[in-house]
């Protein structure tokens, strides 16, 4: 420690000798040290996370995703029937405007407020069809209650088919005019036999199944859309017996008997749309066979 010390002290005197033996230099220039900014710490940057997915404008390159519409199911039926009538309004007592087939389907723009008839759209109008012979969908069951016109008053309809007869008169030399342009009356069938294949009435010529005469074929006395009642007339012999048989517009067959030459009404008001009519002979084998249809639409 004591040696420090001395080379110390010895320094120190040697600096101080060399000082004040060396002339005083000149002065110089002052140099200004500018500080330097201390530089922050550099920050570690965070973690960055998933970077989100810029908003981009549909384009014809870029087509947006469009969510398809729910598909709605129109009201609509199904006719489950060979046929079923569409009718003006909600009973048969409303005009006939037509008939749709099996399978056909129509839209439905309503139902009758008992649930029993379907109002559709047809041939650009509204029709009503009964709902027995249809089957409809479940949005037609949605359908409100829709308004019909007041159905059509008729007069009752009798509960049997009267047969008007009458016996047509032997030929006079001068005929009077008789309603419903009547063709000219004719003489009675021969007493007796009187029907053979010699007769020039005999219609058993190519027709194996008509083996009897006729002198009047099965006529409309007014086939007119305007008559409420309409006649038939015939005139037919050599045979046993004579019915007189009514189809009509989906309803079972109707038979009446009859003489073998006279006439028979029908009131149209017990038919709905078509019907047909036509003789029913009994030959004299017995054989029932029908003859002479006739159709007529109400």
């Amino acid at each position: 420690m004591g040696l420090l010390i001395v080379g110390i002290v010895g320094i120190v005197g040697l600096l101080t000798a060399c000082t004040s033996a060396e002339p005083t230099p000149a002065a110089q220039p002052v140099v200004t040290i500018v500080a330097q900014p201390t530089l922050s710490p550099t920050t570690t940057p965070a973690p960055m996370g998933p970077r989100p997915t810029p908003d981009v404008a549909p384009s014809a390159n870029n087509p947006q995703p469009t969510a398809k519409p729910a598909v709605e199911v129109p009201p609509q039926l199904t006719v489950t029937n060979d046929f079923v009538n569409v009718r003006g309004g909600p009973a048969t007592a409303y005009n006939l405007l037509g008939k749709l087939n099996k399978d056909q389907q129509a839209v439905v723009t309503g139902h009758s407020a008992d649930g029993l008839w379907w109002q559709i759209q047809f041939d650009g109008n509204r029709g009503w069809v009964i709902g027995e012979f249809v089957s409809a969908n479940g949005a037609a069951g949605k359908t409100a209650v829709a308004e019909a016109a007041a159905a059509p008053t008729q007069p009752p309809i009798p509960t049997a088919l009267p047969a008007q007869i009458v016996e047509l008169q032997p030929l006079q030399p001068t005929i009077t005019p008789v309603p419903f342009n009547l063709a000219p009356t004719v003489p009675p069938a021969p007493v007796g036999d009187g029907c053979n294949e010699n007769d020039p009435n005999w219609r058993g010529k190519g027709q194996p199944d008509y083996l009897f005469c006729v002198r009047q074929d099965l006529e409309w006395a007014n086939g007119n859309n305007t008559n409420q009642n309409i006649e038939l007339y015939w005139d037919v012999y050599g045979v046993q017996s004579v019915e007189m048989r009514i189809d009509g517009d989906g309803r079972g067959g109707r038979r009446v008997s009859v003489p073998n030459a006279g006439r028979f009404g029908i009131n149209k008001a017990e038919y709905g749309g078509c019907f047909k009519a036509e003789l029913y002979i009994t030959r004299k084998d017995g054989k029932v066979v029908g003859y002479n249809e006739k159709t007529f639409c109400a």
